[in-house]
């Protein structure tokens, strides 16, 4: 059985990195600003405390999200507008991890939205044919590809998602997520 010292434990780190965004990428700024990202998305990052394995990731996820220093620290879009700790909103007792192998150092990672389509040079959003999934009008190519997390948001959407960027050199662990609403 898992003992308190067995579990990762996670400490806040001062570190701003939207306004690191903001203070490098002029252009990557204007994109999240245009495509409404901006005001509705966070980076918080965490130091942690033991060696990560890829094999634990559902713990560390699971351990991540216990933690009362991630719970106090991260803050939730209420349906009301207003930013909560998640904390005072409801707790995560599940999780679904889908690792994703990568190496990416730099904004570069967002060039496959423009190879892909999904973009035009320009930085604007490749329009497409409406279409409702869910309820939901799909009319860009952009929303067509969402598949990613419904955290931290109570109603399921395919444009809010959370992604743990796990620095084990470091051992620091980023939180980037984006609520649409």
């Amino acid at each position: 059985m898992a003992t308190d010292n067995d579990s990762f434990q996670f400490q806040l780190l001062a570190r701003d990195i939207l306004q690191e965004i903001r203070d490098t990428s002029k252009v990557t700024t204007e994109l999240f600003d245009k495509w409404g990202m901006l005001g509705r998305m966070e980076f918080k990052s965490f130091s942690y405390n033991k060696y990560y394995q890829k094999y634990e990731k559902d713990i560390f996820t699971k351990d991540f999200f216990k933690s009362d220093v991630v719970n106090s620290n991260i803050q939730v879009l209420t349906p009301m507008g207003e930013w909560k700790p998640l904390n005072m909103s409801h707790s995560i007792d599940n999780t679904s991890v889908e690792e994703i192998d990568s190496t990416t150092l730099s904004m570069t990672f967002f060039d496959r939205l423009y190879s892909s389509g999904i973009v035009r040079e320009t930085g604007s959003i490749v329009k497409c044919f409406d279409e409702m999934m869910d309820d939901f009008l799909i009319s860009d190519e952009l929303k067509k590809a969402g598949n990613a997390l419904v955290f931290p948001t109570t109603t399921d959407h395919t444009q809010s998602f959370c992604y743990l960027i796990i620095d084990n050199v470091k051992r620091h662990v980023t939180v980037w997520y984006h609520i649409w609403s």
